[in-house]
Parts: structure tokens; sequence; C-alpha cells
């Protein structure tokens, strides 16, 4: 019974910061001001708001599949999930913070870090352009 509120309690902390996540960057976040690779690609093709339909319906399935493994696997589970859940909610409200406020913190930081090593690594894996013959 006490696994199962937790459980409850941390799927409900993604929900929420997710939502807060969202939220701010319909607010604050432009295509261009994207530090996430994937993000600002969608942003880009699809506008900010469909970016943020598309990631938010991801998420939604990404936590219901997750709920789901973690009840299947049993007590393991369902700790995992909730000690997996505390990160992530930690990391989301953190990005959420500085999507409303402007300022960096710990969490964005190093998630702006990992976005820029990510989009070197993704373009160095481009094809080389063909250049014509002059």
């Amino acid at each position: 019974m006490l696994l199962n509120a937790l459980c409850i309690l941390s799927v409900a902390g993604v929900v929420v910061t997710k939502a807060a996540d969202l939220w701010t960057t319909w607010r604050h976040v432009s295509a261009d001001s994207e530090t996430n690779p994937v993000g600002r690609f969608l942003f880009r093709r699809i506008g900010v708001g469909g970016g943020i339909v598309v990631v938010g319906a991801l998420a939604l399935l990404l936590i219901a599949a997750s709920w789901w493994a973690a009840i299947a696997m049993g007590p393991a589970g369902m700790i995992f999930l909730a000690a997996w859940s505390l990160v992530i909610s930690v990391v989301q409200a953190g990005v959420a913070h500085h999507n409303a406020t402007g300022r960096p913190n710990l969490v964005t930081r190093r998630v702006a870090a990992l976005h820029s090593r990510w989009s070197h690594w993704l373009l160095s894996r481009r094809a080389p352009v063909a250049r014509r013959a002059s």
C-alpha cells in the first residue's frame, strides 16, 4: 500500500513538472532559443505549439509505459520508478524555473552542456555536402 502511494506521488510529480516545463516553454521559449536539438528541430518544423503537443504526448506515453512496467516488475520496479521519477521531476522543475525566469541554475547548466555535446555529435554525423566543381 505504501509503495503504491509512493509510486502515485512520484508519477504525479513527473506529470506536474512536465506540465510546468511545457507551459513555460510555450510562454518563454522560441525555436531559436531552444537548446535541445530535437526540440529545436520539432519547433522549426511544426512550430512551438506543435512541438509541445508532440513532446507532451510522448511524455504521457512514456509515463504510462513506465508505470505499467514498474507494476509488472513488482516491488523492485516500483522502487526504481519512484527513484527515477524523483530525478526526472527535479530536472524538469529546474528547466521550468529557467524557462520562467531566464536565470540558469545547476540543472540547466548541466542540461545545456549535454545539449551542446549532443548537437555537435549530431552535426558530425551528417553526410558531407557535395561541392560543385568550379
